[in-house]
């Protein structure tokens, strides 16, 4: 039950916020090829090549990436693994586990999803995972999941924080999913940037040969660019998330 939650409380996230993060990938990817873009260039660019569709481009995928991820999440987290007596430890441990776990059967859908969003050549779903399986190495369809591994050391930080605020009563889910996630995503960022261009190289690119290409084309800067499109995109998607989880779990679990 607990993983059909967090799956349709994604599904639900996944849709309203959709477009900002096409834009969001889109600029990391321009920004870190020979061509430098603007956020607004970015959005011209989307509409120019693809239509105002492009904004919604590769939803179907998006659909199933994130909910598998956080389906997983919260299908592990229901075993209750106990790692340390202590609960804020386990609390920390825990996360960090389950978003391993998540992260790993997840990600070659978030590497067809990427791709989907970024490259302008692409036909179905199917067919752009057919090509890479024939094309390129089977290991490509976990590129980026190092960084993954490492940008989900967030989840030790992001959901133990919304607990205590929302424990210790000091917010509402809203300011607690707000703040929990704004923090993490804010200081883990980078390795966001670095897995969005492993997921788009057909070759396999090191962490760090991307933190080579990102220093090149943006300087000390280039990590954080596109932050704050991050932060439009993610923080909501993340209060959704919680929302919808959270009514669910109140209103399923304790009616069962």
């Amino acid at each position: 039950m607990d993983g059909l939650i967090g799956l349709t409380g994604s599904i639900i996230a996944v849709s309203l916020t959709h477009p900002i993060e096409v834009l969001k990938t889109n600029y990391q990817v321009l920004g870190n090829s020979t061509t430098q873009i603007s956020s607004f260039g970015t959005i011209k660019y989307i509409y120019n090549n693809r239509g105002f569709k492009g904004f919604f481009k590769g939803l179907p995928v998006s659909l199933t990436s994130q909910p598998v991820f956080w389906g997983t999440f919260y299908q592990t987290k229901s075993l209750n693994l106990h790692f340390s007596s202590d609960k804020i430890n386990n609390s920390i441990i825990n996360n960090l586990v389950c978003g391993l776990v998540g992260s790993l059967v997840a990600n070659p859908l978030y590497v067809l999803k990427t791709r989907f969003q970024a490259r302008t050549n692409t036909q179905t779903y199917f067919k752009m995972a057919s090509d890479m399986y024939k094309n390129e190495k089977f290991t490509q369809f976990f590129a980026g999941y190092p960084s993954t591994a490492l940008n989900n050391l967030k989840l030790g930080i992001q959901l133990p924080l919304y607990d205590y605020l929302k424990d210790n009563k000091q917010f509402n889910t809203f300011y607690s999913a707000g703040i929990s996630k704004f923090i993490s995503t804010s200081i883990f960022y980078p390795l966001d940037i670095i897995r969005t261009l492993q997921r788009n190289s057909s070759e396999i690119l090191s962490i760090p040969n991307s933190l080579k290409l990102i220093y090149k084309q943006n300087g000390f800067t280039g990590f954080y660019r596109g932050v704050i499109l991050y932060n439009i995109y993610s923080t909501p998607n993340f209060i959704i998330l919680m929302y919808i989880t959270e009514f669910l779990q109140k209103n399923l679990i304790n009616d069962v």
